[in-house]
């Protein structure tokens, strides 16, 4: 677990140590303790941050699989800050148990960080996403930009065969894809 706090400093050490209280205690009554003991040691972080802004930043760096947001005040605008996280639990009532087992989506979320870039195990998962593309006269209407465009940018890449590709396409191309600056 990461505990992410903000504010005033006296505060938040008054605050921290009142959930490590409640953690000792809770670890205590475990059936599991000695698991859940060396995990919260190995694993366990606090971070004191001057600002709401800043613990958003630092709680999106951790992209954490559970996130649950509980402040005094202003639990939806601190949700609507953040960026990464696997599943978001709102509020003193919304729990990461609730979201496993009861009401979330799933349980079966990004880990180790990989929030940043991926979500939740979802339908979408399933689905292949195809893409296509169709050509029609206006392409090569006027000066064929989308495909001058097209070639511009296969040269800018070095991929002259590509930009030859582009050129034949061309109202003006007659047949001829290779420019005397494209063979340059």
């Amino acid at each position: 677990p990461i505990l992410v706090t903000f504010g005033d400093k006296a505060d938040c050490e008054t605050f921290v140590a009142a959930v490590e209280d409640q953690l000792e205690q809770q670890l205590c009554a475990l059936p599991t303790e000695e698991v859940a003991r060396v995990a919260v040691r190995e694993n366990g972080q606090v971070f004191f941050c001057a600002t709401e802004d800043e613990a958003v930043q630092v709680t999106d760096l951790f992209a954490p699989e559970h996130l649950e947001v509980l402040v005094k005040e202003g639990s939806n605008r601190v949700a609507d800050k953040l960026q990464h996280y696997g599943g978001l639990f709102i509020g003193e009532l919304c729990a990461e148990v609730l979201g496993d087992y009861a009401a979330g989506p799933n349980h079966t979320l990004p880990t180790g960080g990989t929030a940043r870039s991926v979500g939740g195990l979802s339908v979408f998962t399933f689905l292949r996403v195809r893409t296509w593309m169709q050509s029609r006269p206006e392409m090569r209407a006027g000066d064929g930009h989308m495909v001058s465009d097209a070639a511009a940018l296969a040269d800018l890449e070095g991929l002259k065969a590509h930009a030859a590709s582009a050129r034949l396409r061309l109202p003006q191309s007659n047949g001829h894809a290779f420019s005397p600056e494209a063979r340059a």
